[in-house]
């Protein structure tokens, strides 16, 4: 997941930020207590078989 560092920096430039990687409630609890723009991951989808769109697990 991005640091903190790269987080803040990106906001003071006054870009949104897209997270990757987020794989438990834990981590985007934090994320949301950091005011994150985006987010993406396992938590809210698992792979899909792209001919099938069927998911891989």
């Amino acid at each position: 997941m991005v640091s903190l560092y790269h987080y803040c920096v990106s906001h003071s430039f006054g870009l949104q930020v897209v997270t990757e990687g987020v794989e438990t409630k834990d981590q985007l609890e934090m994320l949301t207590d950091y005011d994150c723009d985006e987010a993406q991951g396992y938590y809210f989808y698992k792979p899909c078989h792209r001919r099938t769109g069927k998911s891989q697990c």
